[in-house]
């Protein structure tokens, strides 16, 4: 194992626990909380939110735990599976509403959340997987907030206090949102 490797520790959250993990990185981020659900047909967690200039926000929220990769010779490459959302009617993203992956870890016993889009992940028939390398969940953790590509696959990175700039960044990246 090298010092990389080392540095990178599963959440092993549960359920409502990465919600409440969730529920930190906004409020860590300067969002106010006005309501939560647990949505059972989107199989999402539900925040509406309001920012600082005090425009509200709808987060549906499919929220993992990044693991391994299941590579044995690729040890520093992590992932979450998902499986298809096809048939789940999923919200477009719009500058008010928005629909992510987000798989949480921790760095040096920090947490950190790794967010991929889910429409690029809805048409499957099997699970999928997301992945990320450990140098750039550790790239996310000391700049506060990175974009990244990662097997092909653009990766938000952040800590809890950065959050906002992730979701800023998500949102003006989305070429169908009008912003």
């Amino acid at each position: 194992m090298d010092n990389r490797e080392s540095r990178f520790q599963e959440s092993n959250l549960f359920g409502i626990q990465k919600s409440i993990l969730f529920e930190y990185f906004l409020l860590r981020s300067n969002y106010l909380i006005v309501n939560f659900n647990r949505n059972s047909v989107l199989e999402t967690s539900d925040f509406i939110v309001t920012n600082a200039d005090k425009k509200e926000m709808a987060f549906h929220c499919i929220l993992k735990n990044i693991s391994g990769s299941g590579w044995s010779w690729k040890p520093n490459i992590k992932r979450i599976q998902v499986k298809s959302y096809a048939d789940k009617n999923i919200p477009p993203h719009c500058r008010k509403e928005t629909t992510i992956l987000g798989g949480f870890c921790l760095i040096d016993g920090k947490p950190i959340i790794c967010v991929w889009d889910i429409f690029a992940y809805m048409s499957q028939k099997t699970v999928r997987s997301c992945y990320v390398s450990i140098d750039n969940i550790i790239k996310g953790k000391n700049d506060g907030f990175v974009k990244v590509t990662d097997s092909d696959q653009t990766v938000y990175i952040s800590d809890e206090t950065h959050f906002n700039v992730l979701v800023d960044t998500f949102i003006k990246d989305k070429s169908f949102v009008k912003i």
